[in-house]
This record gives structure tokens, C-alpha cells and sequence, in this order.
């Protein structure tokens, strides 16, 4: 916990300083103590120093702190604390807001929404700041941010004739447009404009609340559109489904993410020689993190599958990736390679097993090795993981009618609100009962009712024609 203990030297007109440590302290304390209250400074560090925590004083522009008032002391006491650090800082705006920058490491200026942000969030619509004056201190806030004239419009109210009227003229005006409206307004403009604004509106109290809390709704709002473009473009990455293949093979698979980016996905693609290869995956996180790797491993996938490379080398060479990189991962998989005669060559790498509906009954599919990313060589056996997937690799042969249904663990420990989890008897049911993929998910959706999933779910179904 950062601390910057700030005494005397601010003015609403030097809002743009105040800002910056709002926004630099967004996972810290910001205190504010008037230059000549030496019992609350005092109180202040005092706390601070019991909560062995880092601080930063910044005094005022009126001489410091006399012996007298006992704040040496303490100053003294928190410079030799081993627990805790105090920095002081200058006694003017600018060397203060140097002293923040350098306290930090500069870090704060990487998440400062600026013009182009604002842009994004409301690219149809427009800025209307409503304030007591055109020479408000929020004025000033905005044109530090980098918001040009053209980007937003200033109404003052109340030192100019016609202000209000003014206000409401440029909000029926804006109720056409294509776009929303985004208004930064204090508390008394409520009542004058009335409501039924389009668009959000900001009240707090000052010009500072008004400028961080637009400000954070502004990076809300970029962050959720970033969200949504990464799920667009990783969906985007899932092949044609339904896919109906050389006349031998049909594919079907459904993903639904828990969050609006996942780690779950599958893939299929035609290789030399006629065959199709087949995947799923599942990333052992969430989010966009976990979307990401299983972006770097569909391209892994298909680049050693298209290389000629068998099932069980495919899954050495991710293994090796995976647990070789700077920060090691892990994932599930079940690989396959298909060929039109009904032969399947297919590896489980600690995958939920597979399950194969064949016209007499279910086989559940128990071969399979460890997780990729897990291990290079077998702590126990010392084997290789190749030489451990070159083992449990499996051949199957799928006659006419058989169905091969594999599914991730979102779908098996999907929870109700008893705390049960779907599971595996549950899911063969289903399957045995004719169900395919679309049957499976509304199982999990009927099961779980209102209890939100807790991974994503994913089911791929393989069927011989």
C-alpha cells in the first residue's frame, strides 16, 4: 500500500496535479491536510508508519513542520522504520508532481485515457461539459487530457445570460444524433435541465470527481470494446461447422466462453493425402490471456499437423512449447487424424475422455497421457513425454453411424445450486439417448439453471457418414 500524504500547496487551479495523483494512486491513499494541521499530519504518518506503509510527503509551500509540533520525530522514525520508506518531496506543484512520477516508476501514465480512448468509447456522439464558468477548473482538467475544443463543447450556466437555455437546446439537438451523449454536469444543473438526457450522465461534486469519474468510465468502456473485438476475432478463428467432409465424416462443435474471451477451442483442416485432422483444447486459464495461448496453439497445431507430423508427435511439440516458456502453461487437448476409410488416429492429453457411440453401446475412451505443458521428461519414469504419447496414442476405427462426442470439463463440472456437478453419468446419458451437441448444452443449461458457468464449455461431435 502507497500512501502520499499531500500538505498545503494545492489550488483548484492547479487541478491538473491533483488529477495526476488520483489517477497514479487509483490502488493507493491519497490524503489531503492543510499545511498548517500539525495534529492530523502528525495522525497521519503516525498511521502509516503502524501499517508499515510506504509513503510519500509532499509538503507545502509554508515553512515545514517545526520541531515543536513533534512531527520530526515522527519523520525521523519512519526514515529509519526497516518496514516502511518515506520519500519528501518538493514544496512546489510541478516538483511535486515530478516526485509522484519518479515515486512510481512512471507506471500511472500507461492508463491515463486520452482523446483517442474518448473517441473510441462514443464515436458518433459528443462531450458536453456543463460548469459554473468557462474558466472552471474543469475546463482546465479537460484540456489536459488532450480533449480538443472540437471534441467537446463548454456550457456556463451561471455567470452567462441564456446558459441553461443554452444547455437544453444543445441536448434536444443531440437526442437526433447517431451517437450518445456524454455529459460531465454538476448536482444543481439537475433540477434546471430537468431529465431524459440522452446518453450517461456525471454529477459529483467538484470538477476533480467529475473529470476521474468520466475518466474511469471512459477506460471502462475501452477496455469492454477491446473485450468484445477479442471475442469477435476469436470466434472468427473457429472453422465451418457444420462440416461435411470427402463424404465420409460429419464435424459439429459449439463453444460457449464463461467470460466474453476463452480458452477453449476447437479446429479442423484438411491435410495431404486425404485426411482431416481435428482438435480441441482447453487453456488452463481464463479471459483474454487464455485466449491468446489458444490462438499461439491453433497455429502450433496446424503448422505441425500440415508438416506431416503424427498425433502423438503434434502433442510432444506443443508440450515442449508450452513447458518451455518463460511463464510455463498447461492445457488439455484430444487430437485426432481422420482418413475416409473410418481409421482414427487419436491422443487424449488430459482431456476429459472421450466418449465413442458405436451401434451397440458407449465406449469411454480411458487411454491418454498427461496435460501439455506438464512436464519434458517424467519425474517418475524418466521417459520422455513423446515417448509416453507414442504409447498411449490410440487407433480407432469408426464404422457408419458410430459418433465420437468430446467435451471440456466446463460441461462435466458445470454446477447447480445444490453445488452438484453435472458429470460424466449425466453427460452419457444424454449422448446415449441420441443426444449430440446442441442436446448436450441445453442438458448443462436445464441442469445449472440460474447459477452462472464457471468455464467455458465445449463440445465437438464426429460422425461417420
Amino acid at each position: 500500500m502507497r500512501v502520499a500524504i499531500v500538505s498545503g500547496f494545492f489550488t483548484p487551479a492547479e487541478a491538473k496535479i491533483r488529477l495526476a495523483f488520483a489517477r497514479a494512486l487509483r490502488h493507493g491513499r491519497l490524503v489531503y491536510v492543510p499545511v498548517d494541521d500539525f495534529a492530523r499530519l502528525k495522525a497521519e504518518l503516525e498511521d502509516a508508519m503502524a501499517a508499515q506503509q510506504e509513503v510519500l510527503l509532499l509538503c507545502g509551500q509554508k515553512p515545514a513542520p517545526h520541531s515543536a509540533s513533534g512531527i520530526d520525530d515522527i519523520l525521523r522514525q519512519l526514515t529509519t522504520a526497516p518496514a516502511s520508506s518515506l520519500t519528501i518531496g518538493p514544496q512546489d506543484g510541478p516538483g511535486a508532481l515530478k516526485a509522484l512520477a519518479h515515486w512510481l516508476g512512471d507506471q500511472w501514465q500507461d492508463h491515463t485515457p486520452d482523446v483517442g480512448d474518448i473517441a473510441r468509447a462514443y464515436p458518433n456522439g459528443k462531450v458536453i461539459c456543463l460548469s459554473h464558468s468557462k474558466n472552471a477548473s474543469i475546463q482546465t482538467i479537460f484540456k489536459d487530457i488532450g480533449i480538443s475544443r472540437s471534441k467537446f463543447e463548454l456550457i456556463g450556466t451561471e455567470y452567462r445570460a441564456g446558459g441553461v437555455e443554452e444547455a437544453k437546446r444543445l441536448l434536444d439537438g443531440v437526442q437526433t444524433e447517431a451517437g450518445p451523449l456524454l455529459i460531465a454536469e454538476f448536482g444543481f444543473f439537475e433540477t434546471k435541465l430537468g431529465s431524459g438526457f440522452p446518453g450517461r450522465v456525471f454529477r459529483k461534486g467538484s470538477a476533480l470527481s467529475v473529470a476521474l469519474e468520466f475518466l474511469e468510465h471512459i477506460r471502462e468502456r475501452v477496455s469492454e470494446l477491446d473485450l468484445h473485438s477479442a471475442k469477435e476475432k476469436q470466434e472468427s478463428l473457429l472453422p465451418k461447422s457444420p462440416l461435411v467432409w470427402s463424404g465420409s465424416y460429419s464435424l459439429l462443435g459449439r463453444c460457449i466462453p464463461c467470460r466474453l474471451v476463452g480458452g477453449d477451442f476447437f479446429d479442423w483442416f484438411e491435410l495431404p493425402g486425404g485426411r482431416l485432422a481435428a482438435a480441441l483444447v482447453d487453456v488452463e486459464s481464463k479471459g483474454p490471456a487464455a485466449g491468446l495461448l489458444a490462438a499461439e496453439i491453433k497455429g502450433m497445431l496446424f503448422s505441425s499437423f500440415q508438416g506431416g507430423r503424427s498425433v502423438a508427435e503434434t502433442a510432444s511439440l506443443i508440450n515442449e512449447r508450452l513447458f518451455n516458456r518463460a511463464s510455463p502453461t498447461t492445457a488439455t487437448a484430444v487430437l485426432a487424424i481422420l482418413d475416409r476409410d473410418g481409421h482414427v488416429d487419436l491422443i487424449n492429453c488430459g482431456h476429459v475422455q472421450p466418449l465413442l457411440v458405436r451401434n451397440d453401446g458407449l465406449d469411454i475412451l480411458k487411454r491418454g497421457v498427461r496435460s501439455v505443458g506438464c512436464f519434458s521428461t517424467h519425474p517418475a519414469s524418466g521417459e520422455s513425454f513423446l515417448d509416453e504419447a507414442l504409447v498411449e496414442a490410440d487407433r480407432l476405427e469408426m464404422e457408419h453411424g458410430n459418433r465420437l462426442l468430446v467435451v471440456t470439463d466446463g460441461i462435466t463440472e458445470a454446477e447447480n445450486d445444490e453445488g452438484e456437478f453435472f458429470g460424466n453419468e449425466r453427460l452419457g446419458a444424454v449422448i446415449l439417448s441420441g443426444g449430440g451437441v446442441q442436446e448436450i448444452l441445453d442438458a448443462v443449461d436445464q441442469f445449472r439453471g440460474e447459477v452462472p458457468l464457471n468455464d467455458d464449455c465445449t463440445v465437438i461431435e464426429i460422425a461417420r457418414l
